[in-house]
């Protein structure tokens, strides 16, 4: 009973990672986190229906267990690869003639300009900042954002981020 409950985990698993490869090819403008989280809840409670159909009496805890065991990993995987600086460096290294570049293009292209101006513009965008004159100011959502932050910092003993 066991083994077919794990064997079920693993086919909804299987059927989680092809939702996500979909759905990111069809929504290309969501956030492809969003896309990865959003579907692991939707492939888990998808499959339920199912498997009580065709497997009555299947065994639901050890199912979920097994499924979000492999969901959890691949998230962590995905959310590597998708937001690691390192390996973005090294695709773009890859790209090059040469596959080489001088230091202090990488350094500005991404600490500079990816790192910093691009969150700046993120943040904006969100409304979590307003830009007055060249200077940024905390906005009351940005405020609320970052009380939370604060309180969960607090909360774990974290005293430096980022």
């Amino acid at each position: 009973m066991g083994a077919s409950g794990f064997t079920q985990g693993i086919v909804a698993f299987g059927a989680y990672v092809l939702l996500v490869l979909a759905a990111l090819r069809l929504a290309p403008r969501v956030e492809p986190a969003l896309v990865a989280v959003a579907a692991a809840f939707v492939a888990c409670i998808a499959a339920l229906p199912a498997l009580s159909v065709l497997a009555p009496g299947f065994n639901f805890w050890v199912y979920l267990v097994s499924y979000w065991f492999l969901a959890t990993c691949f998230l962590m995987a995905f959310g590597a690869v998708y937001k690691s600086l390192s390996l973005r460096i090294l695709a773009d290294l890859l790209a090059r003639p040469g596959r080489s570049d001088d230091y202090q293009d990488i350094f500005s292209r991404y600490l500079v300009e990816d790192s910093y101006q691009n969150r700046l513009s993120v943040i904006r965008d969100k409304g979590l900042v307003t830009v007055t004159g060249g200077s940024y100011e905390l906005a009351e959502p940005g405020r609320r954002l970052a009380r939370r932050v604060q309180k969960v910092q607090l909360w774990f003993g974290i005293t430096r981020s980022g």
